[in-house]
């Protein structure tokens, strides 16, 4: 869902060593279904350092959401931060759902210096502003030990029965 049909989210990756995609980062263009390239290397040992988090080195993909505001500014005035937030969320929330189906964990990730971020991704000059990171991380190289919750979480969702979550 996106408020008034406006998108205001789009979507960024960095791919490392992920099969099929050239190492680099890209935006995914909807309307064509593709990825742009808009950056070539290997990216994510920048990001590694950029974020002081060492363990992205095993994220074959780290996808990044970003926000246009005057997507929804022109309809929603003081209103269109708050919407594109709920809007991100739901994409957040669609992708992790989407990432557990592949056996992919993943992490969201808030807290990063903006104006490295924008370079990284080429989008220093632009409306957009970068909003989340999300590393994605294959379930066979995570340790569910200090979570177990959540690998029982995903047997449940994946086992295609109904459980019930309470218990």
């Amino acid at each position: 869902p996106s408020s008034g049909n406006l998108h205001p989210t789009e979507l960024h990756l960095v791919s490392n060593n992920f099969p099929g995609i050239e190492n680099g980062a890209y935006h995914y263009l909807v309307k064509e279904h593709a990825l742009e390239l808009r950056a070539k290397g290997q990216l994510v040992d920048m990001l590694s350092e950029l974020l002081s988090m060492p363990e992205l080195a095993d994220s074959p993909l780290v996808l990044v959401l970003s926000s246009i505001f005057w997507r929804e500014a022109w309809k929603y005035r003081d209103r269109a931060y708050r919407y594109c937030q709920l809007d991100l969320g739901h994409a957040a929330a669609a992708l992790s759902l989407s990432a557990a189906a592949r056996s992919f964990a993943c992490r969201l990730i808030g807290e990063f210096p903006d104006r490295q971020m924008q370079e990284l991704l080429g989008l220093e000059d632009s409306d957009e502003k970068t909003m989340l990171i999300i590393p994605l991380y294959p379930f066979s190289k995570i340790s569910f030990s200090d979570k177990p919750a959540s690998k029982q979480a995903v047997s449940r969702f994946s086992s295609g029965k109904q459980t019930d979550l309470t218990k």
